[in-house]
């Protein structure tokens, strides 16, 4: 028998877009140095911030850009999750599921930046909590993003069943196993996005374009983030791969940037853009995102994507930004 809790029944009346289950963590975001000092000295920061990351900001992304967003997640029962749950609960359309548990400490992330990537140090509770233990039932969502990390469990089979459409990361392997039980995970998937030390090191590839092809032996379709090296898309369908360029910004802070990536991708989907456009919309959010200090607080809203298209100069853009005039009156 699997020693992994079954997952909480889908509840059909209560619908939303997008349904993220994860850990959430708290973000302490140092801007302007290169990472964290040496051994009895001391370096200034420019510009800090605190923030909440991890699914949240994944969840921050899909709301401010007008998805209903439903977030579950454990917090503790401390300072950290009291600020965490805050700051969630500030946030227009984001439905917010995530207990205060006595059992569980919140995992805290210190991220150190120089603009074009970042060193983090993180402490907290490794293992997820089973969804079970967080939800009676679980809402009926139109697209739902899992992290495969082993012990995350498989509440979402049944979304996808109901006819979500999956979307997956792997998250970076803090034992540094870069298991193949997370490969084995991929043939309940839609969409697997993933950056580029990920996808390198799961497909045992030395460049991009192989990696993604060679994970799509294990997944209907799979993209690839490298930051301002753009973006990079394989399908096992057949379909010709895509490499898109990067947006060119002035980046301050790049944490949380692919996890906006993927809310964008998601939301684009959900508008029933093609693949190039919705690789596109989800690029410029994560640009914009890069040009304040953490993901979720840095996260653009619709209004922002749409501005950033129609002031570029890139004919793509603008029809990216045509085609969102056609968009259902409930999606922002």
């Amino acid at each position: 028998m699997s020693s992994v809790p079954a997952a909480p029944a889908i509840d059909p009346a209560d619908r939303i877009d997008v349904l993220l289950v994860g850990t959430v963590f708290l973000d302490v975001i140092f801007s302007g140095i290169s990472g964290a000092p040496a051994p009895g000295t001391e370096t200034w920061a420019d510009r800090s911030v605190l923030s909440v990351g991890g699914i949240a900001n994944n969840a921050v992304a899909a709301a401010r850009l007008g998805a209903r967003t439903c977030l579950i997640a454990p917090v503790g029962d401390d300072p950290a999750g009291e600020f965490v749950l805050r700051t969630l609960r500030d946030q227009e359309r984001l439905d917010v599921r995530v207990p205060a548990l006595p059992t569980v400490t919140t995992p805290v992330t210190a991220a150190f930046g120089d603009g074009a990537d970042r060193a983090m140090v993180s402490h907290g509770q490794l293992d997820p909590v089973p969804v079970g233990d967080l939800v009676d039932r679980l809402p009926q969502a139109s697209a739902c993003f899992v992290s495969l990390q082993p012990g995350g469990g498989d509440w979402f089979l049944a979304q996808r069943a109901a006819g979500a459409r999956v979307y997956a990361g792997v998250g970076y392997d803090e034992r540094h196993d870069w298991s193949g039980q997370v490969l084995h995970r991929l043939a309940d998937v839609d969409v697997l996005v993933l950056n580029e030390i990920e996808a390198l090191a799961y497909s045992g590839c030395e460049d991009v374009p192989t990696a993604a092809m060679t994970l799509t032996e294990h997944v209907e379709r799979v993209v690839v983030t490298c930051g301002r090296g753009g973006v990079h898309s394989a399908s096992a369908a057949g379909d010709p791969p895509l490499t898109l360029p990067g947006e060119s910004v002035p980046a301050v802070d790049a944490t949380g940037a692919g996890d906006v990536f993927t809310s964008g991708l998601m939301y684009a989907e959900l508008l029933g853009l093609p693949v190039e456009s919705a690789l596109r919309f989800a690029q410029v959010c994560a640009a914009l995102s890069v040009r304040g200090l953490g993901g979720a607080a840095s996260a653009p809203t619709l209004a922002d994507v749409r501005t950033w298209c129609r002031r570029s100069g890139s004919t793509a853009l603008h029809r990216l930004d045509a085609a969102l005039d056609q968009r259902p009156p409930s999606y922002g």
